[in-house]
């Protein structure tokens, strides 16, 4: 990730995740919520992040997984949409896997008719059942909520934001499509193991190719 992050010219604060497996007692005690101990790390590693970034008095953050590729004109493609994006966007993803209404399979004809900047395949669009939390920025108002309402009901985070936050007043979250991460495909760290086709469920490829990440 350090060279890749080089190469990009990114500059990024690394901060160390908890690995579910570390906590068995805390999965114990939540095992009716989580179905691995993996996503239990996930959950407590980003609530410790948001914590540290509001202590620090940020207004917004952006977050990016350590196992993920790199659009090649990432530069490009934030330069053209950040600075579009609603003044009022609590969160926005930079890479995402769009799910069906039932979440039963991934397809990218959903998110067609959400797009409010670009055209059909690209620009900006509004979040709605978007699953993965590769890469995304978020804001203060959406850290403090995430940090009171997930301390009160633990629960996967990525599935919470995107049943309660998404799409659903109070909150506005979109979306960026060229995807600026994408997955690889390598063990999960929720589930712990491999996720068929992950690399290429994360790419649109109606705006971009399997050779623009690296």
């Amino acid at each position: 990730m350090e060279e890749l992050l080089a190469r990009r010219e990114l500059k990024v604060e690394f901060f160390s995740a908890c690995r579910g497996f570390a906590v068995p007692f805390v999965f114990e005690n939540l095992r009716h919520k989580f179905s691995a101990a993996g996503y239990v790390g996930t959950l407590i590693s980003y609530l410790n992040l948001f914590d540290y970034a509001l202590n620090l008095g940020l207004d917004r953050i952006c977050v990016i997984e350590d196992d993920v590729m790199i659009h090649r004109n990432i530069h490009s493609i934030s330069d053209e949409f950040i600075p579009k994006l609603p003044n009022d966007s609590d969160m926005c993803y930079f890479s995402y896997i769009p799910l069906s209404e039932d979440h039963a399979m991934w397809n990218y004809n959903e998110i067609n008719d959400k797009f409010i900047l670009g055209g059909p395949s690209s620009g900006i669009f509004r979040a709605r059942n978007l699953c993965s939390m590769m890469g995304f920025s978020i804001n203060r108002r959406l850290m403090e909520h995430l940090l009171a309402k997930l301390n009160e009901d633990p629960q996967p985070i990525d599935l919470f934001i995107m049943s309660a936050i998404q799409d659903k007043e109070g909150f506005q979250s979109h979306a960026i499509n060229p995807q600026m991460f994408c997955a690889t495909d390598c063990d999960s760290d929720g589930c712990g193991y491999a996720i068929p086709d992950l690399r290429k469920r994360s790419i649109d490829l109606r705006s971009s190719r399997y050779e623009d990440y690296e």
